[in-house]
């Protein structure tokens, strides 16, 4: 899969048994195309009918089989600033490690990594008004996520994308690296 993106607009591109398609033209058709042997699995933001034709900012994608994803909770807690809700995710030993533009980060308990990083990526000022998208899936015993925030703080609006990789461990993220693009302005 690859994906490319325009202002405002999302362009997933699947090359498989259909040949090259987009989302776009594969929602419009209604058509799931397999993806190494899996389908691909789209579900809809909460409250939003899943038969509409929405804009694919809107919706969710995996080639997992699961509804809800380690992953995928980190993203939406994340999203809610629930800081609570993300330590339980954790596992008492985290492995952690980030890279932002100009700095990498590490920790080893959950709270190192929610006060001495995400606090820090995401200040009390910084107001995470939408999440915008949220892709998730699982390769050997890695789980990816990606996601992408809408967020607003004195300075303006901005997009934040973060890639995510994590390995489960007693039912916990025992092992995450997070890749942050950084706070991109939408003005």
């Amino acid at each position: 899969m690859r994906v490319g993106l325009g202002r405002g607009c999302e362009r997933v591109e699947i090359w498989g048994a259909y040949g090259c398609q987009t989302l776009q033209s594969i929602a419009e058709r209604r058509i799931r195309p397999p993806i190494a042997g899996k389908m691909l699995h789209s579900s809809v933001t909460p409250g939003l009918d899943p038969h509409s034709s929405l804009p694919l900012t809107s919706r969710t994608m995996s080639t997992t089989e699961a509804t809800s994803t380690l992953g995928q909770s980190f993203a939406e807690a994340l999203a809610a600033k629930d800081f609570n809700a993300i330590a339980d995710l954790f596992h008492p030993e985290i492995d952690f490690a980030g890279l932002t533009p100009r700095r990498t980060w590490e920790a080893h308990t959950p709270d190192e990594v929610i006060q001495g990083i995400l606090r820090s990526w995401f200040e009390d000022s910084d107001d995470i008004q939408e999440l915008l998208r949220c892709e998730h899936d699982s390769f050997a015993d890695r789980e990816h996520v990606g996601y992408r925030f809408r967020v607003r703080n004195p300075d303006g609006e901005f997009l934040v994308d973060q890639q995510a990789y994590l390995t489960e461990r007693d039912g916990k993220i025992g092992w995450m690296r997070v890749l942050c693009a950084g706070y991109r302005r939408l003005d």
